[in-house]
């Protein structure tokens, strides 16, 4: 993979000025790592603290999961992650070797969670991608665009180089791009807005999106949960997902109504369902009924209350007492 300078740098970057760090013995409280450039990627050494201070350290062993771990994390967007590395690198230097074993502290705890959202973010890249064919003198290029939450598409790129490995394509992110030719995979700058240009397949994809939707089943809550809408707008079938939403509501609001008058044209009104027994007492008819006790809630022998309220008309008894054989 070939990739620009200031995405090849992003954490082997922050790595060399670590380890400067480290070997000048600057806490992590005296450390900086800022951006010297337009690219966030690229973490830069505080040179003036530095200044004037003599190795005495020698080089420290870093466990692999610390390593793999920040090349995740390296691709969150928080300013705070160059930081938050370092100081998980220094008390793994300064004895704690066991340190990314204990999931309840609060740096593995926050190391951990940026590096799942970065996960999630590479997810929904390759959920949420779509291309479109646009011309090119070379012969046709399939362009798609997203907005990613954090910097994910190094991490990404891969997938669609082997998902379309015959096709020539490029995927724009504001903060970076990648570019398939059919036999390698470069990194570029990113690009602020999606190209112009329209492909005949987005209307019959629109089309196939509309009829394949069920709009009775659509729960717009978990629909907001996969995709939020500040990804749709990249999306084809986007614009017809507020349409798909209304529509949904009507037939639902249909169908309420429908029930109400078959009910009311039968005089037919519906019942509240009959109380369960008390926990921990027997009811039915001399004593004999449901016995519902602290083991069988733990082991679920009780799954349903219709089948529990059943069982206690019928006067039989699902768990035997205490002392009894199963």
């Amino acid at each position: 993979m070939n990739a620009a300078a200031p995405l090849e740098l992003s954490f082997d970057g922050w790595r060399a000025a670590a380890r400067e760090y480290l070997a000048l013995g600057v806490p992590p409280h005296e450390a900086i790592f800022a951006a010297t450039g337009k690219e966030p990627l690229l973490p830069g050494i505080a040179v003036d603290r530095a200044a004037g201070r003599e190795r005495r350290r020698p080089p420290a062993r870093v466990p692999a999961g610390l390593v793999a771990l920040g090349r995740t994390v390296a691709c969150h967007s928080s300013p705070a992650r160059w930081g938050l590395l370092y100081r998980g690198l220094w008390r793994i230097a300064c004895g704690e070797r066991s340190l990314l074993g204990n999931p309840v502290d609060e740096d593995v705890f926050r190391l951990r969670s940026m590096a799942h959202e970065v996960e999630k973010d590479v997810h929904r890249i390759r959920a949420l991608v779509r291309f479109r064919a646009l011309p090119e003198t070379a012969g046709e290029r399939y362009v798609a665009f997203h907005r990613p939450d954090h910097f994910t598409l190094p991490l990404a790129a891969p997938f669609f180089a082997r998902r379309f490995a015959s096709m020539r394509w490029s995927i724009l992110t504001p903060h970076a791009s990648a570019h398939w030719d059919g036999g390698e995979l470069e990194l570029g700058p990113g690009v602020a807005a999606a190209p112009s240009g329209s492909d005949e397949l987005e209307v019959l994809w629109r089309a196939y999106y509309a009829s394949s939707c069920n709009p009775a089943r659509l729960s717009p809550a978990l629909l907001r949960s996969h995709l939020p809408e500040r990804f749709r707008s990249a999306l084809p079938e986007g614009s017809e997902i507020a349409s798909l939403l209304r529509a949904g509501r009507d037939v639902a609001s249909s169908r309420s109504n429908q029930r109400a008058a078959r009910s009311a044209s039968s005089g037919h009104r519906e019942s509240p369902p009959p109380e369960a027994p008390a926990s921990g007492v027997d009811g039915g008819a001399g004593g004999e009924g449901l016995r519902f006790t602290a083991r069988s809630a733990a082991v679920g022998t009780v799954r349903a209350p219709s089948l529990a309220r059943s069982v206690a008309a019928r006067g039989q008894r699902i768990l035997p007492h205490r002392g009894q054989r199963q």
